[in-house]
């Protein structure tokens, strides 16, 4: 992987204009624009370093076994190798390595091109790509959105939008599978050539709550019954699969019976 300097370069050469001058003597206008310059440096220098530390993260690749260069310098892995030369975290060190890592950048092109500017560092990478991560069917134009907000928003308040994104994502993904369920559910019935009905259904979660709950309530009665009156427990001989079916038919016969049928099992679904 080619290596550059040239941006962290033209930012020293813009810092370097206040090389000797009395920082507390400076102008409001003045420090101001000695900061963006203090910042732009910091950022391209941690783009040096994560395209570093991956680099590191490839040259102690597993494959390489003792011969990794983390390994021959004392270390398990390649995160306590940068952890300890940029005298930082290892979780800080995880996530230059990531944002350094080539598979990532092709993965996530938009970050990887403000990380590589130096108008998003290394932690706000992290933040964007696993809240990508954790989407499963992301909208168009999601990541390019991300990134404006990165280059704009604290870290905190970065994190904090893209918590509040993932909560409202997931809570629509979940509606949208929800009526796709209960669109698709179907119950068939057949018959085999020995002249038994087959059921064969599919069933969206609020169509089967009452059921499952229903089926469940009857075996585990049935086997309670049995365990308590031994005599009951030689002549009831039923599977559990049978027992379900005594339930169902149990049922059916009950509604067929009242103009409100119950099941007798109150559920809740959620």
């Amino acid at each position: 992987m080619t290596f550059s300097a040239a941006r962290l370069t033209t930012a020293l050469a813009a810092l370097r204009h206040f090389d000797g001058v009395d920082l507390d003597a400076l102008a409001e206008e003045e420090f101001g624009l000695f900061q963006e310059c203090v910042a732009s440096v910091y950022r391209h220098a941690g783009v040096a370093a994560a395209d570093a530390a991956a680099a590191v993260q490839r040259r102690s690749a597993r494959e390489r076994g003792a011969n990794g260069w983390a390994r021959r310098h004392g270390h398990a892995n390649a995160r306590g190798k940068v952890a300890e030369d940029l005298g930082i975290g290892e979780g800080e060190a995880q996530k230059l390595i990531d944002a350094g890592d080539s598979a990532k950048k092709e993965r996530y092109p938009l970050i990887a091109a403000a990380h590589e500017a130096g108008r998003i560092g290394a932690a706000a990478v992290a933040v964007l790509s696993d809240t990508l991560d954790a989407i499963t069917d992301p909208p168009e134009g999601l990541e390019a959105r991300l990134v404006a907000k990165a280059e704009q928003l604290s870290l905190r308040d970065l994190r904090r939008a893209c918590e509040q994104l993932r909560a409202r994502l997931d809570r629509e993904a979940l509606a949208a599978k929800e009526r796709r369920h209960r669109d698709q559910r179907a119950l068939v019935i057949s018959r085999d050539a020995d002249g038994m009905t087959r059921l064969s259904a599919r069933l969206d979660a609020a169509s089967a709550a009452p059921i499952v709950a229903w089926l469940d309530a009857q075996l585990k009665d049935a086997f309670q019954r049995r365990k308590d009156d031994p005599v009951l427990a030689q002549a009831d001989r039923r599977t559990a699969v049978q027992v379900r079916v005594d339930a169902l038919a149990m049922l059916a016969q009950h509604g067929l019976g009242c103009d409100q049928p119950g099941s007798g099992v109150r559920t809740e679904v959620i």
